[in-house]
Formats: C-alpha cells, structure tokens, sequence
C-alpha cells in the first residue's frame, strides 16, 4: 500500500510539471460527489491491518465506499478502471480472509526476509501463501517489476487502479481544449 501511495503521489507530481499550476488548480477545483468516501476507506483499510478481528468487516466497508464513490462519479475518465483495480484488489483478498497473497518464495527474493506460508507478513495486508493454497491466485501480489524487485511486489488490480488514477489525473489536469484555448489566449 505504502508503494502504491509513492506511485501515485509520482504521478501527481509528474503531471503538474507537465501541466503546471493551471493543471494543478483544475484538479484542485475539481468537485466530486461522496468526496468524503475514499478518506473513510483508507481509515477502514488501516483498522482492517491494525485489528485483525475487524479485518473483514473493514475491507466490506472499503469496498462499497470505493465502488460507491466511482459510481458517484462515473462521469470522470478513469475513475471506473480505477474501481475496477480497487474492487480487483478488495475480491482476492476478501477470498484470502482479508490479506492479499503473496508467495513466500517471492516475499523471500524480493526482501530478503523468510516467511512461513499461512503467516501474515508483518507490517502489511500480505499473507504467504504459495499458490495452490491461495483462492485466486492469479489476482495476488505476483509481478515483480524488473530493476525494482526489491522495491515492491504488485498486483494485477495495482496496475489497472494505477491506469484509471492516470487517465484521470491525466485528462482533469490538461483540461478540456476549450479550456486549454483559453488559458492560451489569456496568457
């Protein structure tokens, strides 16, 4: 999770020397409805890791406010690809009793630390499990990136999450070419 926030903030900064601090306001001044629900999902995620009895109540209540938060706002490019990682992400864990898989052989390589299968990694929504004792697998903490392996290990849902917060960040910071014409024009 702590990678994934590292990507993102990379991202947001990546598009602001891109498109400046006109791109910056336009994403600023952007209005979103249930705005309040992506904050109380990541209060829920981390009451899930910090009290393992809440762990599943926790990811149901993360789920509905990031599905309900893209429904709210389906009118915003990406924002539905976004939910669709997040809901990626949140249906392979509820299937693993609210961790996400990662092979013990994987965390190994990619940390240098040895875990025992069944066992939650510590400090993370991680539990090692190889594949044949995981349920959906494919949908787990997999992909090792090359040049990175010791940075993270991500998952399917990670990258379709990271495309749909591009195409948004992406298509709200440029702004439409009516309003691009005019910033021009302005200046």
């Amino acid at each position: 999770m702590f990678v994934l926030t590292i990507v993102l903030a990379l991202l947001l900064a990546g598009f602001t020397l891109r498109f400046g601090t006109t791109g910056l306001q336009r994403l600023l001044d952007h209005r979103f409805a249930w705005a309040w629900a992506p904050p109380l999902a990541a209060l829920a995620q981390v009451v899930g890791v910090c009290v393992p009895a809440l762990r599943q109540p926790a990811l149901l209540t993360t789920i509905a406010l990031l599905m309900a938060f893209c429904y709210a706002n389906r009118a915003q490019r990406g924002l539905l690809i976004a939910g669709c990682g997040a809901a990626l992400n949140m249906i392979v864990m509820f299937a693993n009793g609210g961790l996400m898989p990662v092979s013990p052989d994987q965390v190994l390589a990619s940390h240098g630390v040895p875990v025992v299968a069944g066992v939650q990694v510590p400090l993370s929504k991680n539990i090692a499990l190889y594949d044949d004792q995981a349920v959906l697998a494919f949908l787990g903490d997999r992909i090792v990136l090359p040049g990175l392996h010791h940075v993270a290990i991500w998952s399917l849902g990670d990258f379709v999450l990271i495309a749909g917060v591009t195409l948004f960040l992406f298509s709200t910071m440029r702004g439409s070419h009516h309003a691009t014409l005019r910033s021009a024009l302005a200046d």
